[in-house]
């Protein structure tokens, strides 16, 4: 769960391990999972809501979806064999 050289996770810590659902601003359940942490980094900005051992708290992101990395290989073929 680090994030590589680079790279910003954003992680909401909750109080102990446990089983969890993060609702969005309309109710639609997002996630449903056993954890301490829950890795926001790949949700959209907005309000969720984190239901944990029977408590709704209220979470704002506002930090966008990190940018995916660019490839580290050319677009175009620079060197063709068979010519």
């Amino acid at each position: 769960m680090l994030p590589k050289d680079g790279e910003t996770k954003q992680i909401y810590e909750l109080e102990a391990l446990g089983i969890y659902q993060v609702f969005n601003d309309k109710g639609g359940l997002v996630l449903d999972s056993i954890g301490e942490f829950i890795d926001m980094t790949g949700f959209d900005k907005g309000v969720y809501f984190i239901k944990f051992e029977g408590e709704t708290f209220r979470f704002e992101k506002t930090l966008d979806k990190p940018n995916p990395k660019k490839s580290e290989f050319p677009k175009k073929l620079i060197y063709d064999p068979t010519k």
